[in-house]
């Protein structure tokens, strides 16, 4: 029996047009004619025996109609490609940051990162991409907060990381997670220019004073609005990501914030925004915080993206469906976070569970990685409870790999906030 398989995400467009997205791969297709949507729709519903027609021949070839016995060799296959390819590091340049923000989970126990810690990263670098099969890149950039990092550092690693990728045919991506405060246009213009085109910068509305506050208590929302504004306005030639992050709290129910934000950076796709709630990602401050329940906010989300579409915003949650784009970086076996101290860890937010240390960057020795607690966090597929679900192509049961280790479970699901043994 062939069936068309979960992942295959099902829209009609507004022509009438049935079109067909595998959030497993990223293919995307469109049926046309009445005769192949009819067809389809039998197929969707009773499934098939034989492929012995156009459609069921077209569809099949895409991985759109599996063997439903053969479902997840066929995913697993997919796994095992993306994941043998990728590579990603992260580097913490300092855990200190300028910033107390009301639900922030960090201890800032470091300063900043010694030059030996980066050398030694980058040598572990070189010879990993040198000896093995990788064919994508991503050097990402955190805190604390990295612009604080010493005069250089990053543009300086970025620009070799990525002249080493270009050399060996390695496509290369490099991003920065930002408050933005010190992010005026000439330091934009440095990371830019280095290979950094991905900028995060969380800025929570209108009542962003009250909730991301400077260390001597201090606004931030107008030096931050500022900043967006002059990198907004570089010419086109200039080619970048910037999302804008949206921290949300239910004492905040201004969505004016989305129209402000709309007049500010108003048809120019180089920006988005991403609408987050704030959750527990550890630390006491956020304990006292009224947060919204998964149940709240997942009814909650999509009135926060029509608010933000009517404002004319590019929204970043609707590009979830994409492959693996709901898979936690964590769940990969070859993704790495340097501490500033030279820890290396799996997880950005639970940073000093033992769990999650899996090695060290060690003076006269370099970077010593511990792979059979690495292999927990990324040795485990998605259970066959996954098959039936919608979001099988873009979380793979690879959500949250701290909340599965974290209840001992086999599967962590998101989506229904349950977990099962």
């Amino acid at each position: 029996m062939y069936i068309v398989p979960a992942y295959i995400s099902i829209e009609k467009d507004e022509i009438g047009n049935l079109c067909l997205f595998s959030t497993l791969e990223g293919t995307e297709i469109a049926l046309e004619e009445a005769k192949y949507i009819t067809e389809f729709w039998t197929i969707y519903n009773n499934g098939t025996e034989k492929i012995d027609t156009e459609l069921t021949r077209f569809l099949h070839k895409y991985n759109m109609l599996i063997e439903k016995d053969k479902l997840s060799d066929t995913v697993k296959s997919v796994i095992e490609e993306v994941e043998s390819g990728f590579f990603k590091v992260t580097i913490m340049p300092t855990e200190q940051c300028n910033f107390r923000c009301t639900y922030c989970y960090e201890q800032f126990k470091y300063g900043i990162i010694d030059d030996c810690v980066v050398n030694r990263i980058m040598e572990f670098i070189k010879h990993k991409l040198k000896y093995e099969n990788h064919t994508e890149f991503k050097l990402e950039w955190f805190g604390g907060e990295p612009t604080l990092s010493r005069q250089g550092l990053i543009p300086s690693v970025t620009s070799s990381m990525k002249s080493l990728c270009e050399h060996s045919s390695i496509k290369f991506t490099s991003s920065i997670t930002t408050n933005g405060y010190l992010l005026s246009r000439s330091l934009f213009l440095d990371y830019l220019h280095s290979g950094i085109t991905n900028f995060q910068i969380t800025i929570d509305g209108l009542r962003h004073d009250l909730t991301r506050i400077a260390c001597d208590g201090s606004g931030t929302f107008s030096t931050i609005i500022n900043n967006i504004k002059d990198i907004h306005d570089l010419s086109n030639d200039y080619k970048y990501n910037v999302t804008l992050r949206y921290n949300v709290l239910p004492e905040n129910q201004d969505t004016s914030w989305y129209d402000y934000l709309g007049n500010l950076v108003k048809d120019d796709d180089r920006f988005g925004i991403l609408i987050r709630p704030v959750s527990d990602l550890g630390g006491e401050k956020v304990k006292y915080l009224e947060r919204y329940s998964a149940k709240d906010w997942k009814e909650l989300l999509n009135f926060h993206i029509q608010k933000a579409l009517a404002a004319g915003l590019k929204v970043v949650n609707l590009s979830e469906k994409r492959p693996f784009a709901k898979a936690c970086f964590a769940s990969f076996k070859d993704s790495y976070i340097f501490r500033a101290n030279g820890d290396v860890v799996k997880c950005s937010s639970h940073i000093d569970d033992d769990r999650n240390i899996i090695g060290i960057v060690d003076p006269q020795k370099g970077v010593i990685i511990n792979e059979q607690k690495n292999a927990i966090w990324s040795s485990f597929l998605p259970g066959k409870e996954c098959y039936d679900c919608s979001d099988l192509g873009s979380c793979l049961n690879k959500n949250c790999p701290y909340l599965r280790l974290e209840h001992n479970a086999c599967i962590y699901c998101e989506k229904a906030q349950v977990y099962c043994q």
